[in-house]
């Protein structure tokens, strides 16, 4: 029942087209109800195109003056799912849509259509304690949000957990989206042998194991990212190079944001939004850790997933819904979870190294195993399938 209050859900948008009495208003039609009035305020927001060159789409970046709006009166409309609001001037493209344009992905399309990804509404994160040492986020309660939380996108992490929250009808869960480097220092770099030495103009505040990002990239081939080796100094840092290393100063460096260890146990995770009908973009994952790559080095060096109880909401069509999303991971170890979904095994991963699988099941007993999808460095141990044949070899 719609009582004059709309869900905080961000809703998917089919197409957002101009009036055709008035050039300067725009139609938006949604997938779902919008359960939004005039005077109301809206916010819409476009996402990420998902074909073509990136030159092509970023002729247009905003052509519906995508932002905060007041609702206008919605003369000739009476679907529930299709708003107004008013903007400053005609837009120069005819239409944005989320399937693609005919003829697609050419040069013909504008001004008539520009294929994108449009949301409408607010994208809230229940709660955060990202982005340092020794958090724990449990106990917590979170309705109707696109990101349940804790989320991170910036900075390193040293130790964070989730545990015991029970999250209900939101896009994500626990949700990692990292992948950025800090702002690149100066310094001087020399190479003797296999061992390089950086000399920064400042502390540098790295650790050894740490990953570093270097502009230019060393090496033939070129390389990006490195592990430090040894600290011998405050301002001095030591890492290893291989192949042909031709020095073509100046260099900077900067640490990439990593996370240390990330841990989701015994969380209930009910996942509710749909995603985009025509591109695919925006589905439901319950725990992602996404990144990357950065070869060579991971952006997560340690994970935990355990005890999780991962499903749709009730009532709910999501078919593309994910459980767990591993990717640019160095070490995981995910057992024990329950993951009840529309289509199996709901667990993705890539990029990642040397991961443990042991005991996911669907609610039925039927043990998962993950998809991997290219590139990953290693295939993952599934320890319940170890534990299974060392059983009949003992018998």
């Amino acid at each position: 029942m719609w009582v004059d209050r709309f869900s905080s859900h961000v809703i998917s948008v089919k197409k957002v087209e101009k009036d055709s009495g008035d050039p300067t208003i725009a139609v938006l039609t949604c997938y779902g109800p919008h359960n939004r009035k005039p005077g109301q305020r809206v916010r819409v927001v476009s996402g990420v195109p998902k074909a073509g060159s990136e030159a092509y789409f970023s002729r247009t970046l905003n052509p519906y003056e995508f932002g905060l709006f007041d609702i206008i009166a919605q003369s000739g409309i009476s679907a529930p799912n299709v708003l107004k609001y008013q903007m400053t001037q005609a837009p120069s493209v005819g239409r944005v849509q989320d399937t693609p344009c005919i003829p697609p992905n050419t040069l013909d399309d504008p001004p008539a259509c520009i294929f994108d990804t449009v949301f409408l509404g607010p994208d809230d994160i229940g709660f955060s304690t990202d982005g340092g040492s020794e958090a724990v986020a449990e106990g917590n309660r979170v309705f109707n949000c696109g990101t349940g939380g804790s989320y991170h996108d910036t900075f390193g992490t040293k130790d964070q957990t989730d545990r015991n929250n029970y999250y209900s009808d939101v896009w994500t869960g626990p949700y990692q989206n990292m992948g950025r480097a800090s702002e690149l220092k100066a310094g001087s770099l020399s190479i003797s042998g296999t061992s390089a030495t950086f000399q920064a103009d400042n502390d540098h505040g790295l650790v050894v194991g740490q990953a570093v990002r270097f502009f230019p990239p060393l090496g033939n081939p070129a390389q990006e990212y490195f592990a430090v080796t040894t600290v011998p100094t405050s301002d001095s840092f030591t890492f290893e190079v291989s192949g042909t290393v031709t020095l073509i100063p100046p260099y900077t460096f900067g640490a990439l944001w990593q996370v240390r260890l990330a841990i989701r146990e015994n969380n209930v995770i009910e996942l509710g939004r749909a995603e985009h009908a025509g591109t695919g973009y925006g589905y439901s994952s319950a725990i992602p850790f996404y990144s990357g790559p950065h070869p060579s080095q991971y952006v997560f060096r340690a994970v935990i997933i355990a005890n999780n109880i991962i499903r749709i909401i009730s009532g709910s069509s999501n078919a593309s819904a994910k459980g767990i999303e591993i990717l640019d991971t160095e070490r995981a170890l995910v057992e024990g979870n329950i993951i009840d979904l529309l289509v199996q095994p709901g667990m993705n991963i890539s990029g990642s190294r040397s991961l443990q699988f042991f005991n996911n099941q669907t609610p039925s007993g039927v043990l998962l195993r993950p998809t991997l999808i290219p590139p990953t460095d290693a295939v993952p141990d599934d320890l319940a399938i170890q534990v299974e044949e060392d059983f009949f070899v003992a018998l």
